[in-house]
């Protein structure tokens, strides 16, 4: 859900998508993250922010590469 995505860390209803998502989903929901750019260090805290969110809510984590093909 893009609530999630934008803005894991600072976006306070994020946990609330996250609960609301895996209990309509079930074991069928899923966590997508992507490995931070080293450079970038928003996405650093918001990869690590994402692994907490799977932990906590016991939801399987997913790593995914962002690739695009023409």
């Amino acid at each position: 859900h893009a609530k999630v995505a934008r803005n894991p860390i600072f976006d306070k209803s994020a946990p609330d998508y996250i609960k609301m998502f895996h209990k309509v989903f079930g074991e069928d929901y899923y966590i997508e993250t992507q490995m931070p750019c080293l450079h970038e260090i928003y996405d650093y805290y918001a990869f690590w922010k994402l692994v907490e969110y799977a932990d906590k809510y016991k939801i399987k984590l997913v790593l995914a590469n962002d690739a695009h093909y023409l």
